[in-house]
């Protein structure tokens, strides 16, 4: 197979295609993301939905996002990132736009699994944009801040929503985040692009055979299953924790939404942090393997010990320290991750992107449910710590099985990102 070098990218074009481009689009994705959920009541109470089904509503998204991963994968790795997410953003936000228009339950469901198969190429098409606009050594930074703007978009879509639905009204606030996108959609197909696309014209050829090899490898199948562990630990956190909050420690409205928010912005700081000890491993080491394995494993075991202990906690504020400590650790892990994923797949990193993140947002799904069954037939919360402390176990076996030094596809080989130990 022909090797192939990494262009290199002039520093200040690289970081402002990150911070002016990617990051913005999956803040702007997360934003979009989330109003929704802000807006339940007032769509519930307006379509006169039963719980039920505003809670299919809310899974026909999950699950559409999760199937569609590795044919969005496919697709940027076919296209390209710059006109698949183009169309992406204003897919997504045509649907934000027309949600709050809805005639039937029916349609909601539809609007909801097309804002989810328009959002499906963002993650992909960042993956492998920075892995086309970074060395090794500066890519887990481009990584942090790429997260951050996630979890960023994720705290503040709460608060933003609110205000605007008491602004504008619930169709006001659905048509100007679905303006805002389309604008962004224009800004970014004219201001985009990534190096020497000719250099890769063979991984857009050979995207299903990569992600046949990639199905056929043990260790693309260990690294699925670990994310899927940091995955669903994440998701219990987000929507479960604010109900254990209220219902084991008997804490108020007001006093559980603060908790909740404390701890969940710990993974923006995290992230941020998590980019430059990762490169900072790398340049010490010149060890791809020795930079990101003893971070995912020892995030992992951080969240694991602190399940264990958080039942015990009897004081509030040990326990916000604790949930606060335990995100910021899950957010220090999914970093590693994606570095991860950028080591081994290369060319492809967009299709191995989709192929990751499959299984974690299947994962997501489920732990919600599963955490929820315990509490119900245990009657307490601790099995849900348990089950936690379980997971994030698995996780750190499963990383000592994973070696990120060896790229499935030798096709992309940047100066500094062979195997060297």
């Amino acid at each position: 197979m022909t090797a192939v070098l990494f262009e290199a990218v002039p520093r200040r074009r690289a970081w402002l295609t990150l911070c002016g481009l990617l990051a913005p689009a999956t803040l702007l994705m997360a934003l979009d993301r989330s109003v929704v959920t802000i807006a339940a009541p007032t769509l519930q109470a307006r379509y006169d939905l039963t719980l039920p089904q505003l809670g299919i509503v809310f899974s026909v998204f999950s699950w559409a996002y999760a199937l569609m991963q590795i044919p969005a994968g496919a697709l940027v790795s076919r296209f390209g990132p710059r006109i698949t997410m183009m169309i992406a953003i204003v897919l997504w936000s045509a649907m934000t736009a027309v949600t709050p228009f809805a005639g039937s339950f029916a349609y909601l469901l539809v609007v909801r699994a097309l804002l989810a198969i328009g959002q499906s190429p963002d993650w992909p098409g960042s993956m492998v944009s920075i892995d086309r606009l970074f060395p090794t050594a500066g890519r887990a930074v481009a990584n942090g801040v790429l997260m951050c703007s996630l979890y960023a978009g994720i705290v503040l879509g709460a608060p933003l929503a609110s205000h605007l639905l008491m602004a504008i009204g619930l169709k006001g606030m659905f048509l100007f985040c679905g303006a805002m996108g389309i604008a962004f959609a224009a800004v970014w197909w004219v201001s985009f692009r990534l190096p020497s696309d000719q250099i890769y014209e063979g991984a857009k050829r050979q995207s299903l055979l990569f992600l046949r090899k990639a199905a056929g490898s043990g260790r693309v199948w260990t690294l699925a299953a670990a994310y899927a562990c940091t995955a669903a630990l994440l998701n219990f956190y987000l929507p479960l924790f604010p109900t254990y909050l209220a219902k084991a420690r008997g804490m108020g409205l007001e006093r559980m939404g603060n908790y909740a928010a404390i701890s969940s912005s710990a993974l923006c700081p995290a992230a941020l942090i998590a980019g430059p000890v990762l490169a900072f491993a790398f340049r010490r080491t010149s060890s791809v393997k020795a930079a990101r394995l003893p971070f995912a494993i020892g995030s992992l075991a951080i969240v694991a010990i602190i399940s264990l202990i958080i039942p015990w906690l009897t004081s509030d504020l040990a326990i916000l320290s604790a949930a606060t400590v335990s995100l910021a650790a899950i957010g220090f892990a999914q970093v590693t991750t994606w570095c991860a994923v950028q080591d081994i797949g290369g060319t492809d990193t967009a299709t191995l992107t989709g192929f990751t993140a499959l299984a974690g947002n299947l994962a997501a799904g489920v732990m919600p449910i599963v955490a929820a069954l315990l509490v119900t037939f245990s009657g307490a919360w601790n099995s849900s710590f348990h089950l936690l402390a379980a997971v994030a176990g698995i996780g750190c076996l499963l990383w000592l099985f994973i070696d990120p030094s060896r790229p499935l596809n030798m096709r992309h080989c940047s100066p500094d990102s062979l195997p060297l130990a």
